[in-house]
């Protein structure tokens, strides 16, 4: 059948990408493989909800999920140290950490 060639062809090359990539990129690709990894790139913007993305938050979004680095962050976070997208999701004093926590204690 067509259509099972087609896959085929398709997880031999995704295999062929992933095989040939090296540490956060094969890590991203293998978590973009997964099922249900782009649902969210379907989502309905319904805002009573907080399903709504404005375009910076969508940019950031795709870069968080392709390992991109993502712009308009200080080089340094208010600890002193060098600031990554990992040190934000990790930082106590000014990274997402409170940011998340702030969140859910206000909903």
């Amino acid at each position: 059948c067509l259509k099972d060639k087609e896959v085929r062809m398709m997880r031999k090359i995704s295999e062929i990408v992933s095989d040939s990539s090296v540490g956060n990129l094969k890590r991203s690709i293998t978590l973009a493989q997964e099922k249900g990894a782009g649902a969210w790139l379907t989502v309905l913007p319904i805002g009573s909800l907080g399903w709504v993305l404005n375009k910076e938050e969508f940019r950031d979004a795709l870069r968080l999920r392709y390992g991109w680095q993502i712009s308009n962050i200080p080089a340094v976070c208010v600890c002193g140290k060098k600031n990554s997208v990992d040190h934000t999701l990790i930082c106590k004093n000014g990274g997402y950490l409170i940011f998340r926590h702030n969140k859910v204690r206000d909903t």
